[in-house]
């Protein structure tokens, strides 16, 4: 009964309010606050495995780490964050959002084998860009002296090998089967049409509530961002040539899916 009043939601918003102080550009990247989505980082930060570290704090140290190989076991403590958090409260299928999942697959599946994956996909160059933007403002809270094109050649080396790793996990049937592909223009020009295709895919019932819904939720603008923020590879010294050279494998699977 206290699932709208719970007294940390407005904590939460303290601290969201205060972020907008220090860094009030933040909202206009991406939306924030108590009650709308969150990546899955916020709690895998409890297993010291999550790209806020390297988000907030340049430390290639363990960056490396993270992209090279990581505890299988952070996925004990990701289930146990999501039983937590429907204790008492909703139940119903999870809806969960984390690119670095495209790191280890096979232990995420390991610990959901009844997951669907949706593999969303955009034309990398932007993707780097949105990125490195986004780490640069996040760092530029504890450090005004960022290095943006410094950040941008981390963000590259970082998401490149994602990628790849994602490749790789996929060249498993077992995972593959497990996957729906869908772009980002694809999504953002027929959101409806994409998601019931992606119920299609998985065998879920598509209600005509769930479809008002959606109908309700997007003329109300709500999925149309917070701002207009702009940012360009010049700002990073990036050239689209360089980082399509980073991910020609994933280019040349997924080219179908890019087009925008």
């Amino acid at each position: 009964e206290t699932y709208t009043t719970d007294p940390r939601i407005a904590r939460s918003n303290e601290r969201v309010a205060m972020q907008d102080q220090v860094a009030p550009g933040m909202r206009d990247i991406h939306p924030f606050g108590a009650t709308v989505p969150a990546e899955c980082h916020l709690f895998t930060m409890a297993h010291f495995d999550s790209p806020y570290f390297d988000a907030f704090l340049d430390v290639p140290g363990y960056r490396s780490w993270y992209i090279g190989g990581r505890p299988y076991s952070l996925y004990r403590t990701h289930k146990r964050a999501l039983q937590q958090l429907q204790w008492h409260g909703p139940t119903g299928r999870w809806t969960l959002k984390s690119p670095p999942h495209l790191l280890s697959l096979e232990d995420l599946l390991a610990t959901y084998p009844d997951a669907c994956l949706i593999h969303t996909h955009r034309e990398p160059s932007r993707i780097m860009a949105s990125l490195s933007d986004m780490i640069s403002n996040t760092r530029g809270i504890m450090n005004p002296a960022v290095d943006r094109p410094a950040v941008a050649s981390s963000v590259v080396d970082t998401w490149s090998a994602v990628l790849d790793h994602a490749l790789e996990s996929r060249k498993d049937p077992s995972v593959e089967a497990l996957v729906c592909d869908v772009g980002y223009r694809e999504l953002t020009t027929s959101p409806t049409e994409t998601i019931r295709r992606i119920y299609k895919h998985f065998g879920l019932a598509f209600s005509k509530e769930h479809e008002s819904r959606i109908e309700e939720f997007l003329a109300a603008g709500a999925g149309e961002g917070h701002g207009r923020h702009r940012y360009s590879l010049k700002d990073f010294e990036l050239s689209k040539a360089a980082i399509d050279s980073r991910f020609e494998a994933y280019l040349d699977r997924f080219s179908n899916f890019l087009a925008e």
